[in-house]
């Protein structure tokens, strides 16, 4: 898992840095955040991640836009990165 790259797209700078010391304890070192969908779409165009956790509650594009957005990418290997759902609600 330490290569694993994982992209978290959650809001709540508080819960991001929890969630990052929770995958850095289970052996992932490749967190990179995001704070909303609009974000994680930027990050997608420059790197390619292992899996994705996604907060389904976010300003601006919520994680249902987003999971739609990813599944419809035009890189058949990101449309089909792994995610993950997460909620506070």
């Amino acid at each position: 898992m330490k290569n694993e790259k994982v992209l978290l797209i959650e809001d709540s700078a508080f819960t991001r840095r929890l969630l990052r010391g929770m995958l850095k304890d289970l052996g992932f070192q490749a967190v990179t955040e995001a704070s909303d969908g609009l974000e994680a779409e930027k990050l997608l165009k420059l790197h390619r991640f292992d899996a994705m956790l996604i907060d389904w509650r976010m300003p601006r594009q919520d994680g249902a836009e987003f999971l739609a957005r990813l599944r419809a990418h035009d890189n058949p290997v990101t449309a089909a990165t792994p995610a993950i759902i997460i909620s506070a609600h």
